[in-house]
């Protein structure tokens, strides 16, 4: 079944609030129940087939619904409500199951309503996720993407061996990665100068680290080709900050097509640009530049390398097979 519930945001702007894609279910939890998703759950050795808990967005006040007759006299001037999507995802957010009862303490310090002896309800949409984990065995893990999806980890994950994911998606394809990170409450959005490292990104020759902490959601990265390996990171951390989940969205996006060195020549890929040149001359070089999925830059006629010598046959300088 799919709820459906109304609030005013801050700016008294109408908000609609109802299940937004077929993966993502909405739920309203009146005074005195218990918001309670349930993932598909599976053992440890079939974790592939796990799902967890991801909180799109949350509300928590004086909702006007008719789903709770607690709530029936509600009308809209007596609405009231708070963003509760950072505690959210701190109690659910990346597990395969929660229990959050309502009213509760932390969801009531967000302080929704100026009395906050009135009723209060709980609007969530959510879905449930697959995701990629760290394995018990150090080996880096290969992915094989060719739709979108998630690697979920935890600032302390644990385990004695690095954490890494190597990403591989089809030629002519690069990645995109975005962070969503489900310990912003924890961090109380400290936006500090300094690195709350979570993982690292390795693209070929380059490195970056992925810092954490801050935002709830950020991009990453847009890998050069396609393939990118992703280290989770193992540190030390306060116990405070320990078990802070996080996760790497990654989804495959049409690149260039792919290019050949010219016959007779070199190609070398330099970040989202591509040299070329002849083997024979200093002078007969080329750049290509990657915009919008079309290489731009000379056309592959304006770019061939002059024949040398034994590539014409012996007849008149004809290619051998004509």
């Amino acid at each position: 079944m799919k709820y459906q519930f109304y609030a005013f945001t801050a700016s008294l702007q109408f908000i609609f609030f109802s299940s937004t894609t077929d993966k993502t279910l909405a739920e309203y939890v009146c005074p005195g129940k218990e918001f309670s998703p349930k993932c598909k759950s599976s053992t440890r050795s079939d974790s592939a087939n796990k799902e967890y808990v991801l909180i799109r967005s949350a509300i928590y006040g004086q909702l006007y619904n008719s789903e709770c007759p607690q709530m029936d006299d509600i009308e809209i001037d007596d609405v009231c409500t708070a963003n509760v999507l950072p505690k959210l995802d701190l109690l659910c957010s990346g597990q395969e199951t929660c229990q959050v009862n309502v009213p509760d303490e932390s969801l009531d310090s967000s302080k929704p309503c100026t009395n906050m002896r009135l009723r209060m309800a709980l609007g969530v949409d959510y879905e449930c996720i697959s995701a990629a984990t760290c394995s018990f065995n150090g080996e880096t893990q290969l992915l094989q993407v060719s739709s979108p999806g998630y690697i979920l980890a935890s600032l302390t994950h644990g385990f004695r061996y690095p954490c890494t994911f190597r990403l591989k998606t089809r030629e002519g394809y690069n990645l995109h990665l975005r962070l969503i990170d489900l310990a912003t409450d924890k961090f109380n959005y400290t936006r500090s100068k300094n690195c709350i490292r979570y993982a690292h990104v390795r693209d070929g020759s380059l490195e970056k680290e992925i810092c954490g902490g801050s935002n709830r959601t950020s991009e990453l990265w847009r890998s050069r080709w396609n393939t990118v390996d992703i280290l989770i990171a193992d540190q030390i951390t306060p116990p405070s900050k320990q078990n802070s989940r996080f996760l790497i969205y990654y989804e495959p996006r049409r690149s260039c097509p792919e290019v050949k060195a010219p016959s007779g020549g070199w190609l070398k890929k330099l970040s989202t640009n591509l040299a070329l040149g002849c083997n024979d001359s200093t002078e007969a070089r080329w750049s290509l530049r990657c915009e919008n999925s079309i290489w731009v830059g000379p056309k592959a006629e304006e770019r061939a390398c002059p024949e040398t010598a034994g590539s014409k046959s012996e007849l008149g300088g004809i290619p051998h097979g004509l």
